[in-house]
């Protein structure tokens, strides 16, 4: 799979930049049968077009920080931004083993068939833009 980094730096002491976090975004393709409920009514495509998340981290000296929550939502940002220019249906990632909860509260929908398959409609995130725009007036 060809993906793009995203990396998480701090500035050291030294004033060098350390990585202490990072994703990767490829694109993928998902399957409606892993869809439910409104979110399988609403995917108008057998097959739809997606962007995976490969890879996501944050260094154990600043977990417990949020971070990963910053770089999941830089993620759904700059996934969102790229299915306006290419028409993308969704984001999606395969949880490893203990960290499902995380993506669950962070609102992602799991895979119907593949227990470690989370799904992330991009449609949610204007939704909640909108919202939140709203709730600003």
């Amino acid at each position: 799979m060809v993906s793009r980094p995203y990396l998480l730096c701090f500035k050291s002491d030294d004033s060098k930049y350390v990585v202490k976090g990072y994703y990767t975004l490829g694109s993928h393709s998902l399957e409606k049968v892993e869809l439910r409920g409104n979110t399988k009514r609403n995917c108008p495509y057998k097959s739809a077009p997606a962007i995976i998340i490969g890879k996501l981290a944050v260094c154990e000296s600043v977990q417990g920080q949020k971070l990963g929550m910053r770089l999941l939502s830089h993620a759904i940002k700059t996934s969102h931004a790229a299915s306006k220019a290419v028409g993308v249906y969704a984001l999606v990632l395969h949880a490893r083993k203990g960290t499902e909860s995380f993506y669950e509260q962070a609102g992602w929908i799991r895979g119907k068939f593949d227990d470690s398959l989370f799904i992330y409609p991009l449609k949610q995130y204007e939704n909640e833009m909108k919202k939140l725009y709203l709730s600003r007036l």
